[in-house]
């Protein structure tokens, strides 16, 4: 088996007063073969001058400016994937999610050893939410509340997007078979993307999904969706009802009493 590699995507625009929490967090990782590529929107001087200096400090990070032609969070993603390689397995983090322990990446790369033969398209780890003022973590996201690492088919991947779960996708590990198709997200759902992603991928006969009952990523609770909620919501509706037709309201209503349950 080739070498494998992590490749962590990150848009940024003006956050670099969080990056450093993301990238101390890296270079504590008992696994060392990883790259950091941020994709900057525009930002300000001392922003690009914090990416510069840590590219220069570190060879496994670099940044470039986001094209024109890529719109929004998730274009940046899928200018992104251009830059991988053949062996890199991908992560989109935002720049206040980081890894959760020294060994986030370890466990991802080992169950990727481990299960490599089955050729899973992703490897979906759990995450953890945290404020970035207080540190203080809150809820678990999780996509199938399994005790060991799970291989499951498209059926059963649909199957559970359908009463209403939905992987965390910085808990989301692609595979370079999944990245194949460069612009893996739809950039007309600016906050939704992931979970179009998701339901379109589940209709692929060959989809293997990989879960791993680890927390791997304290992901930030001050994310862009989480202040466009109206506009989410129905960019959620949408992608449901492309997948499931008139059964749609079902696992939408499911999606949502799923979150709330886990506020209590």
């Amino acid at each position: 088996m080739k070498e494998i590699n992590l490749l962590i995507i990150v848009p940024t625009l003006n956050s670099y007063k969080l990056l450093n929490e993301l990238i101390k967090s890296l270079k504590k990782q008992t696994f060392k073969n990883w790259k950091l590529l941020f994709i900057d929107g525009g930002s300000n001087f001392k922003h690009i001058e914090f990416l510069k200096e840590n590219s220069n400090k570190d060879e496994r990070i670099s940044w470039v400016k986001q094209k024109k032609e890529y719109k929004g969070i998730y274009g940046a993603m899928n200018q992104g994937i251009l830059y991988s390689k053949k062996n890199d397995w991908v992560l989109f983090w935002g720049s206040d999610d980081k890894a959760a322990s020294k060994n986030s990446l370890h466990w991802i790369c080992e169950t990727i050893k481990k299960k490599n033969k089955l050729r899973p398209y992703l490897l979906v780890s759990n995450g953890r939410y945290f404020n970035n003022d207080t540190f203080i973590t809150s809820r678990d996201s999780f996509f199938l509340n399994n005790k060991i690492t799970k291989i499951i088919n498209n059926k059963y991947f649909a199957f559970l997007l359908f009463v209403g779960y939905s992987p965390p996708h910085q808990g989301t590990i692609f595979s370079p078979e999944a990245l194949l198709d460069k612009r893996i997200f739809d950039e007309n759902y600016d906050i939704a993307a992931d979970i179009k992603y998701f339901l379109r991928l589940s209709s692929k006969k060959e989809a293997k999904i990989c879960c791993l009952n680890k927390i791997t990523v304290l992901i930030g609770n001050g994310g862009f969706s989480s202040i466009y909620t109206k506009r989410k919501i129905k960019q959620v509706l949408k992608a449901y009802y492309l997948r499931f037709g008139f059964l749609s309201l079902i696992p939408f209503l499911l999606r949502y009493f799923r979150k709330l349950m886990t506020l209590f």
